[in-house]
């Protein structure tokens, strides 16, 4: 028992692993005998079961059919059974069978499988359109061999190369010239790494493998924002989620008032760290420098990793450093370290781009209004999204609330989580990020609201053993893998592409010649992901609303007189049902103003269908027009 009979700290006792008399959810003993097998079965049958009924689904989905409720609506009802055999499997297993840590790591993979290979083997194409885009910054790094810090063209992706240029040099490295189905899977990709890196941070707050798992989980299905995507995002995340827990786990220290010698304010700070951080797990203890140099060395390199491929992720990652260096729980060093970084890379790299750019954000600060929908204007599906988004966004946040308060009751203060969790609520102040910044912070901070959310079933590892827990946390966490595909798919009728779809956009970017306009109906569709520098692009959903109505009154004329410019070597107008739907769920043209757009063009003999799908349309202005401006007006 390592002398833990004679500790008074009952909160001490708590955080510490425990013999199997004081608490019964240590794990087992490895047991080959009939008796454990027997009890592993049942344990597995939900499993493989949702599993089954999850393959007998698929590829019997007609994504063309969906409405503006997304993937959702056209799930047939069964489709919904291994949400739920999933969830009261993974479930009892953590209540009723916790000594068996791979079983609900079994279930988890399995939740992510469900989650985010549907969509992937359902739609077949790379899901989002700025995805696409991502693939024509890597697209530009293979032909050119670098990028453009001065170009005007997705300008934010040339000044924070890093993560287009690994993946450039990693296609290259393995032949690969189109990444657009290797990117495809990003998403089952990401989600499993992240699963592999909670658990690690996690048991820096708590030893109990009940509370880990859960929170994993809810992290899983509270995820629903989309940033988990062949995209910087996804990839800093994990990076981020690795040197917290690597800083937690291996570099922590524990504060003591003792060693900040007569710096009142220090040893205040310190006395303060110890009372907030009060039950944590003690750090895990490297086996020799070496080891150390060699996890200080790692973090670096994410560090940099970090700084290097995305704008936000670095930021908040000085906030949490900061955090940890005044709970003392961290070397100022490494906090140290990454403020230098990013204030080299802001100012100096990127310099031309921020001086750009910073005028912009300083006029949008506090506009966090643009981040919401107005649901008033879209339609009722987008409408009931929007409510489920939020309500499934409310509802972890008040789970944590009271989960952080029985946490509280039962001893622990948890200080250190807190805070990490707030660590990105300075991004509110910093910038507006194009009006999401709102779903980054809840990105950043969702890691740690999960663990509360969870701790309000498992608060230590004496509470949550009653009979009915693993029945309402099961129907919990059923009720939330449902919120997480209506919430997370909730706008693919917008992001999902056919892959006739794809075709024409590729067909359109590979014959277009350099210097062309191209005119969008909306940049909801397979954009920029071929020779992107070639071309200037028009949206018409971001024009203003007086252009729009210009626009709308008479169509053929005003988009004529656009693509007839000698500043244009061609012009094209491509419309998709990607950008109709989203044109028409987001109130955008309303009294169907983008069917008139298209129909006024099929119609006009100024224009002439040049490439068509069942979804693509792409017009280009007739020759005898060209040169005509003054007749056409």
């Amino acid at each position: 028992m390592g002398g833990l009979e004679n500790r008074s700290d009952p909160v001490l006792l708590l955080s510490r692993p425990v013999g199997p008399l004081q608490n019964g959810f240590q794990p087992a003993r490895a047991s080959a005998s009939p008796l454990a097998q027997a009890r592993v079965l049942p344990a597995l049958l939900p499993l493989l079961c949702a599993l089954a009924v999850w393959i007998a689904c698929l590829r019997r989905i007609d994504p063309s059919a969906m409405n503006d409720l997304g993937l959702a609506s056209v799930l047939p009802y069964r489709a919904w059974l291994p949400h739920l055999l999933l969830s009261a499997g993974f479930f009892f297993v953590i209540c009723r069978q916790p000594g068996r840590v791979w079983l609900p790591c079994l279930y988890l993979i399995a939740l992510v499988l469900v989650l985010h290979a549907t969509p992937a083997i359902e739609y077949g194409t790379l899901r989002y359109p700025w995805a696409w885009k991502h693939l024509g910054i890597v697209d530009y790094i293979q032909r050119h061999g670098s990028v453009d810090r001065a170009t005007p063209i997705l300008s934010a992706y040339h000044n924070w190369p890093g993560f287009f240029a690994a993946a450039a040099f990693i296609a290259d490295l393995v032949g690969v010239r189109d990444l657009a189905g290797p990117a495809l899977w990003a998403p089952v990709v990401l989600n499993l790494l992240y699963l592999a890196a909670l658990p690690m941070l996690y048991r820096s707050f708590t030893d109990d493998h009940r509370a880990i798992f859960s929170a994993t989980w809810i992290f899983l299905s509270g995820n629903w924002i989309g940033q988990d995507y062949f995209s910087p995002q996804g990839v800093s995340f994990f990076f981020y989620l690795v040197l917290l827990a690597l800083c937690l786990r291996f570099l922590a220290r524990q504060p003591s008032p003792a060693a900040t010698d007569n710096w009142r304010v220090s040893q205040a700070m310190a006395t303060l760290a110890q009372w907030l951080e009060r039950g944590l797990p003690t750090p895990s203890a490297l086996p020799n420098g070496a080891s150390r140099v060699v996890v200080t060395a790692t973090a670096l390199l994410l560090i940099l990793a970090m700084t290097v491929s995305h704008q936000l992720t670095p930021l908040v990652t000085i906030s949490a450093l900061g955090i940890l260096a005044a709970f003392q729980r961290l070397a100022v060093g490494l906090f140290l370290f990454a403020g230098v970084t990013v204030a080299f890379w802001v100012l100096y790299v990127a310099a031309p781009f921020v001086a750009v750019v910073l005028p912009v954000e300083l006029r949008a600060m506090g506009e966090l209004s643009a981040s919401l929908v107005d649901i008033s204007v879209v339609s009722p599906g987008q409408a009931f999204i929007s409510l489920i988004c939020r309500l499934l966004t409310l509802g972890i946040a008040i789970a944590a609330i009271g989960g952080g308060i029985r946490r509280l009751a039962c001893g622990y203060r948890d200080g250190v989580a807190a805070a990490l969790a707030a660590a990105p609520l300075p991004l509110l102040v910093v910038t507006s990020y194009g009006g999401e910044i709102m779903f980054r912070v809840y990105l950043f901070a969702l890691p740690f609201l999960a663990f509360f959310a969870a701790a309000l079933f498992f608060p230590s590892p004496r509470h949550g053993s009653s009979v009915g827990t693993p029945a309402v946390t099961a129907l919990i966490g059923f009720a939330l893998a449902v919120a997480f595909v209506f919430a997370n798919n909730g706008k693919d009728r917008q992001y999902a592409f056919a892959s006739e779809d794809v075709a024409a956009a590729q067909w359109l970017y590979e014959n277009a010649p350099q210097g062309t306009l191209l005119v969008e109906g909306a940049s909801l569709y397979p954009s920029q992901f071929r020779n992107v520098e070639y071309f200037t692009h028009v949206s018409l959903a971001d024009e203003p609303p007086e252009s729009r109505a210009e626009l709308l009154a008479r169509p053929a004329r005003v988009l004529a007189r656009w693509l007839d410019s000698s500043d244009y070597h061609a012009a094209f107008i491509i419309l998709t049902r990607n950008q109709q739907a989203y044109v028409d769920a987001m109130g955008i043209m309303p009294g169907g103003g983008f069917e008139k757009i298209k129909q006024a063009l099929l119609a006009s003999p100024r224009f002439r269908l040049v490439h068509a799908t069942s979804g693509t349309m792409i017009f280009t202005l007739n020759q005898a027009v060209r040169g005509m401006g003054e007749w056409i007006d």
